[in-house]
């Protein structure tokens, strides 16, 4: 038996799926739905083998012979990341049990209903990779005593991107507005002039930054006009320090900034760089419930700095597996857990740092970001 983290992995015999081929070919609704559905198409059986897909779908691929794809499982045809981690392909590993198309089809075979599901996909390709966000309907039907689904698919990636843009880049813009409300509240009751002066002035100039990040994200390119000076860890702890004490976010929770012993320099964009680490704190702060305490901390590791922020919440495993994805997000809905996939992109392609995690009970969660220090 052929090991699997989630969906079977068994798969019909050449022979079988002849078999199966040649009914639906002698199929007039099959015929139908082939050259009349607008948008992708296929045609699985309970295997989540492919045994047909429309013009339009192979036009996409790219296939010159229908062939390649037959007996491929959906994400084997569409060059999932994730389809050969195991030896059992698409469906099979950790990572399929959040994606909406093994779930989609899985719960057409278990109800023999119709089921919807959305699925964000990362496709290899011969430049790195492609996101792909697609919206698929699996319709469960029996064709001469096979048992086979039909999968309506539609491509809706740059409607998601752009709604997942957009809302990343209100969450962040709304971080600092924050810190700007409290700090000219502050400046407004008579508290240290010069002190909040300064604050509104730095936060004024990363607002800026943020909106041209944004402009770079939007074009989906890993290019940016970066600022990059001598970077003083010290002064970055403590404009932090500065940032949280007037943000609503630490209100309820007690956030703990370490002074390091070390003070390292590192040669960076120092607006981006208090982005990946305010994201990671905002999001250890709204995780976080009433009193816990959010920790954060710096170490000197051989060349590298490493920022580390750690909070007591777990994130859930399904979450885990699809944390840095760009269509993915924790909680679209309140407009949370945003900024995971920009502080990837621009911690890691833009500053050439290192973003990573570690969750699980009862430790917590950690979040670290690390930098290379200057010579």
């Amino acid at each position: 038996m052929i090991e699997t983290n989630f969906a079977p992995a068994r798969r019909l015999t050449q022979e079988e799926l002849a078999s199966q081929l040649k009914v639906i070919s002698d199929s007039e609704v099959v015929s139908v739905l082939l050259n009349s559905v607008g948008g992708l198409f296929a045609i699985v059986n309970e295997q989540r083998q492919v045994l047909s897909l429309n013009d339009k779908f192979i036009k996409m691929l790219g296939i010159t012979d229908p062939y390649e794809f037959f007996g491929l499982r959906p994400g084997e045809v569409l060059h999932c990341i994730h389809s050969d981690e195991m030896p059992g392909g698409c469906g099979t590993s950790k990572s399929c049990s959040t994606c909406g198309a093994v779930l989609a089809m899985l719960s057409s075979l278990k109800t023999d209903q119709a089921a919807e599901e959305t699925c964000a996909l990362t496709m290899k390709a011969e430049q790195g990779c492609n996101e792909l966000y697609l919206r698929i309907r699996s319709q469960p039907i029996r064709i001469e005593g096979y048992r086979l689904l039909f999968l309506f698919i539609q491509d809706i990636t740059v409607d998601q991107q752009r709604a997942v843009l957009e809302k990343t880049f209100y969450h962040d813009i709304n971080n600092l507005l924050n810190g700007l409300y409290g700090a000219s509240n502050l400046l407004l009751r008579g508290k240290s002039i010069e002190k909040y002066s300064q604050v509104i002035h730095n936060l004024s100039e990363r607002l800026i930054k943020e909106v041209e990040v944004q402009k770079m994200l939007s074009k989906h390119t890993a290019e940016a006009s970066l600022q990059k000076t001598d970077v003083a860890t010290d002064n970055l702890l403590a404009e932090i320090r500065s940032f949280y004490s007037h943000h609503p976010a630490a209100e309820k929770t007690h956030l703990e900034i370490v002074t390091s012993e070390q003070n390292v320099h590192v040669y960076s964009d120092v607006s981006l760089v208090m982005r990946v680490l305010c994201n990671m704190i905002t999001n250890a702060l709204e995780a976080s419930t009433d009193n816990e305490v959010v920790k954060v901390w710096m170490l000197k590791v051989a060349d590298r700095v490493i920022f580390h922020v750690h909070n007591n919440q777990v994130i859930p495993k399904n979450v885990q597996l699809r944390l840095f994805e760009k269509n993915f997000s924790t909680k679209t809905d309140e407009g949370r857990g945003l900024g995971t996939y920009s502080m990837k992109l621009i911690g890691e392609k833009l500053l050439g740092g290192k973003v990573r995690f570690i969750s699980a009970d009862p430790e917590g969660t950690t979040f670290t970001f690390s930098l290379p220090v200057m010579d």
